[in-house]
Order: C-alpha cells, then structure tokens, then sequence
C-alpha cells in the first residue's frame, strides 16, 4: 500500500531541473496551441451540422422547447471553440512570450467544454439516461490538452461531482444511477490517468532528450578540443604541420577559387642553435614560446594561418590584406623582439633576433600551397645569407 501511494505521488509531483522548465512549458505550448486549433476546428464543424440539423431537419425545428434549447448549447460551444481557435492563431506568433498564459487559456477552454458535456448529458436525462457526450468530451479532452495532473483532478473531478449530484433533478422518475455513477466516474478516472501519464511521459522524454542532447554537446566539444590539440602546436599554441596538411588544403582551394591575394611569411630565429647550447632546452623552448606570442600578437589579423612550422621556424600565411601593411606588422613584430635584447652572447649578434621571407600572390588555379611556401622559404634564405635581423619581401610572380 505504501508503495503504491508513493508511486500515485511521483505520479502527481513529478518535475524538472530548474533550468528545463521553461523549456518544457513552451514545448507544451506548442503541441497543446496545435492541438487546441485542430479540436477547435472538428468540434466547430460538428456544432454547425448539429445547428442545421436542429434548425432545419428534425421534426418541429426551432419551435420545441428542447431544440432550442439544444441550438443554444451548439451555439455556445461553437462560440467557445472559435475563441480557442482564435486565440490559438495569435499565441503561436510568439509562443515563447505566451507560453504560460496559453496553457492557462487551454485548462480554462478544456473546462467549459467538460461543462458543456455535462450540461448536455444532464438535459438529456429527461428522455434517456444515455451518458455518452460526457464521456466522449472528458476523454477527449484528456488527450488532446496537456494537462498538469492535478489540473486534471481539478477539471474533470468537479464535472464529475456535478453530474453525480444533479443526476436526479434531470430524471421525471426516481432512477437508479449506479451505472451512470459508475460508467462516469470510471471515464472521468481514465481520463486523470491519461492525462497525468501524458504529461509525466512527456516530462520524461524531455528530460531524456535534454541530457542527449547535452551529453552529444559535451563529447562534441570533447571531440573539438581533441582535434584542436591534434593540429596545435603544445609548446607555442600555433598550429603545427598537421595543420598545414589537413586543413590548409580546403582554405587554398576556396581561396583559388575566389582568387585571393595571399602573403606567405617564412620566419626563423637568428641563431638558435647557439642560444639553445649556451642556455639548455628549457631556456630554448622559453625563447620559442615567446617569439610566437610576439608573432600571434602583431599578426592578430583576419585569415591568418599563423604556424610553428619546425623547431624555430615559423610561417604565416595570410589572405586578403594588403602586403605592405602585413610587411609593416613583421617588422614590428622583429623591431619588438629586437629591443627586448634577449641575451645570445655567444652568437655574432648578442641579442636574439628573428630574419623573415615574405612574398605576396594573387592565386589561381595553376598554383599550389607548396610552391608558395617554398618562394617565402627562398626569401628567408636570402635574408639569412645578407645579415640576419631582417625581413626580404619578394615579388607577386606566377
């Protein structure tokens, strides 16, 4: 018995983290505003067959008492169900905003319908003891809004508690209302049920497709920093050869394609090797890692391929801006490195100082990413063999 009763009370309690329950409602929104439109349709088509029927089809029309009475019922519930249609239309241009009031609007529209079924079945109590419109609204009902659970208790439990009480004033004669009792308060309890498993379900799958959701976003991101590490240099935070390989050749492609003018700068430090034996490894990836800050830093530009391209080499390779202004950036870059003074006594300059290649082309499709990338490494050469401490610009050739 304690289990079951803890079981009814998830049952009625069950909820959301915090952050999704705003999600969820609008969600709701959605399917209940949908659903709402569609219902609002059928039953506003059958009101008017009803009306015709009424008014123009059976025997007597609108002069018997009890057909008007009828025609006025249809009536009402064709109003009811244009303004759910209405209102419908309106709250779905902006569901967001108006999640929480339309489902409000949705219970309240769903309430007057069960009203308006027990109305029905009451009047028809004078004739016959048929319950049959109060059963097919409240299970209609039950599936075609979303309700809260005890939304639903509240909704149907009070039009079931009408029909039981006023079952009698309806009849001409005393009648034994067991079965009617019966055959009510079971569809009224079947259509809590569907209710409450209809919106625990969907609290569920919700949360269930959240947590997907998430967790795909995480390994997805998991996966991205993989491959971010896999083409990044540890030592600086430059990309590596891998970059140039895997990457590169797709950005060469759509560059070719949209003949863009492409500077290519091969940079190497001075004598590294000697600034390397004379201050140990550490000191040496110290000085690396502070070169490519400095490059990163004066060659923040968009489209730049900045990479680490071996030991002390670096290459930049960057798209659509002008070359001068790109040569201008290098030089500052060396200019900067230069005044720091970072000792290498034992080198013919006492200081460490970066040389640069640098040649600027307008692609086509004749051309290829590693004949470029040789011509800025020719260059640097040229500025290695002339003194170091410099930057050679060449020519845009073919």
């Amino acid at each position: 018995m304690q289990a079951m009763t803890a079981k009814l009370i998830r049952v009625f309690t069950k909820t959301l983290p915090e952050e999704m329950r705003q999600e969820f409602e609008n969600e709701r929104a959605v399917h209940t505003l949908r659903n709402c439109k569609y219902l609002s349709v059928l039953v506003m088509v059958f009101e008017l067959f009803n009306m015709y029927m009424m008014a123009c089809v059976r025997d007597g029309g609108l002069s018997v008492h009890s057909h008007r009475v009828y025609f006025v019922l249809y009536i009402l519930l064709f109003t009811i169900s244009l303004a759910g249609f209405v209102l419908s239309l309106i709250f779905e241009r902006d569901v967001d905003r108006f999640a929480g009031l339309s489902l409000k609007l949705a219970v309240a529209e769903s309430g007057l319908f069960c009203l308006w079924g027990t109305a029905v079945t009451l009047y028809d109590q004078r004739v016959t003891e048929n319950v049959s419109v109060y059963l097919c609204i409240v299970l209609s009902v039950s599936i075609f809004v979303s309700y809260r659970p005890w939304e639903a208790v509240i909704v149907l439990g009070i039009n079931q508690i009408i029909l039981m009480l006023l079952f009698p004033t309806f009849q001409p004669v005393p009648t034994n209302n067991m079965g009617n009792y019966t055959n009510t308060a079971c569809a009224t309890i079947m259509a809590v049920l569907i209710a409450a498993m209809r919106y625990n379900n969907g609290l569920e799958t919700f949360h269930s497709r959240k947590i997907i959701v998430s967790q795909k976003e995480k390994i997805e991101e998991m996966n991205r920093k993989l491959h971010i590490q896999v083409l990044t240099d540890e030592l600086t935070r430059l990309y590596n050869r891998r970059y140039l390989k895997e990457v590169m050749p797709q950005v060469w492609k759509q560059y070719q394609e949209d003949s863009r003018q492409v500077t290519f700068v091969m940079m190497d430090i001075d004598n590294f090797k000697i600034y390397n034996d004379t201050y140990g490894h550490q000191a040496g990836d110290d000085c690396i890692a502070l070169i490519a800050g400095l490059l990163k830093s004066h060659l923040n530009l968009p489209d730049c391929h900045l990479l680490r391209y071996g030991g002390e080499e670096f290459l930049a390779i960057i798209a659509g801006k002008d070359g001068e202004e790109i040569a201008d950036k290098v030089n500052k870059a060396r200019l900067d490195l230069e005044q720091r003074k970072l000792e290498n006594q034992q080198a013919p300059l006492p200081y460490v100082t970066i040389s640069a290649g640098m040649v600027t082309q307008t692609l086509d499709q004749t051309m290829r990413l590693e004949h470029c990338i040789r011509q800025a490494d020719v260059l640097l050469y040229q500025a290695k063999q002339k003194g170091k401490n410099q930057v050679i610009i060449g020519q845009d050739t073919p």
